[in-house]
């Protein structure tokens, strides 16, 4: 990451492409769907765990620097609430992942099978074309 001074506000990035949005908003169900389950099972994330989450975030993006932090809140247009919302949301999904681990290892194999089928279209067509 450039240093700080170099840094400059852009504008805002144009609206993310529509064929992301459907994948975003499942995401976001994710993170809306583990908050609530956390609760439920009383293992809520505790303001550590959301600091922790919070560095790491910051460290992993080359944000570790305040200004560098907050250019890129103004860039983002995000809220630092809903930053740290964000950071809650993380920290619940991984504490819910590993509290239904074993139900949804579970569930892997079947949940990987079904997303062969392009694969078997495409493997199917090819035995087509060839028999021709």
């Amino acid at each position: 990451m450039t240093s700080s001074t170099s840094l400059r506000v852009c504008p805002p990035p144009p609206d993310r492409l529509p064929d992301l949005v459907p994948a975003d908003r499942k995401v976001v169900l994710a993170r809306m769907l583990a908050a609530a389950e956390a609760r439920r099972c009383g293992i809520e994330p505790t303001p550590e765990e959301v600091k922790a989450m919070a560095r790491w975030w910051r460290k992993e993006y080359g944000l570790l620097a305040l200004s560098d932090f907050g250019l890129w809140l103004r860039f983002s247009g995000m809220e630092l609430s809903a930053f740290w919302e964000v950071m809650h949301d993380f920290v619940a999904l991984s504490k819910v992942l590993e509290h239904h681990a074993v139900a949804i290892d579970e569930r892997m194999r079947d949940h990987l099978a079904i997303h062969t089928v392009r694969g078997f279209h495409a493997c199917h067509a090819n035995t087509e074309t060839q028999g021709r």
